[in-house]
């Protein structure tokens, strides 16, 4: 039985090291008051996710730093328990987020994160599909302006996450060059595209004078 006290306690402990001990307890006690959970009840499971998404609002709004933010949700998930699926049981989910400005990245770097921690990918995993589902979208936004990334849970052959970026661009030219790893791009992209192929399990780009399309996919089990 996991009771308010055990929560808040595993809270403070897992963000005294990012954002020190009064920040810490601050944004425990503003998440605990927001999620309607009170002193002596059980939380549910909807109550424990609501307290997760306050104490990330607060630990985004304090943590400039995107990187530590992730590994600071990443441990907090894993000490209270919340992710994780056995193989057949993970269910269907697609979330799809619209890319037309900088704040998208950012949701869609943490929706992605959401969905690998329920995956029960580790937390370094997390971190590099987050990373890699952030300079797809970056791209989105720096080179064509608007687009899409779609976040799906696969089951075969095993569980794992489908990342798709599309846009209606003009394409990328030289792609096989760009995937070759000779490519010397000064804004970053052929270094994006490569590492998020050599990154993920499977990788595959569709590339034209009506746009880009691409599919990835990474398995947790």
């Amino acid at each position: 039985m996991v009771l308010v006290l055990d929560v808040t306690e595993t809270a403070n402990k897992t963000l005294q090291p990012y954002v020190g001990a009064i920040v810490a307890r601050s944004i425990t006690q503003v998440a605990i008051g927001q999620c309607g959970i009170t002193a002596g009840s059980t939380p549910s499971p909807e109550q424990i996710q609501g307290f997760i998404n306050g104490i990330e609002n607060g630990v985004r709004a304090f943590l400039a730093d995107s990187f530590q933010a992730d590994e600071c949700m990443a441990r907090l998930r894993e000490h209270l328990g919340v992710g994780g699926v056995t193989p057949g049981t993970a269910a269907a989910r697609q979330l799809v987020v619209e890319i037309t400005e900088e704040y998208d990245i950012v949701s869609a770097r943490g929706k992605s994160r959401d969905l690998c921690a329920e995956l029960g990918f580790p937390m370094p995993e997390q971190i590099k599909i987050a990373t890699i589902v952030s300079e797809l979208a970056r791209n989105i936004v720096q080179y064509v302006g608007t687009g899409r990334i779609e976040l799906n849970t696969v089951t075969a052959p095993r569980v794992g996450i489908e990342i798709i970026a599309t846009d209606g661009g003009s394409g990328i030219p030289n792609i096989d060059v760009v995937l070759s790893g000779s490519y010397k791009s000064k804004t970053g992209m052929g270094v994006g595209l490569l590492g998020t192929k050599r990154l993920m399990d499977d990788f595959q780009i569709d590339s034209g004078p009506r746009g880009t399309r691409i599919v990835t996919r990474k398995y947790a089990l």
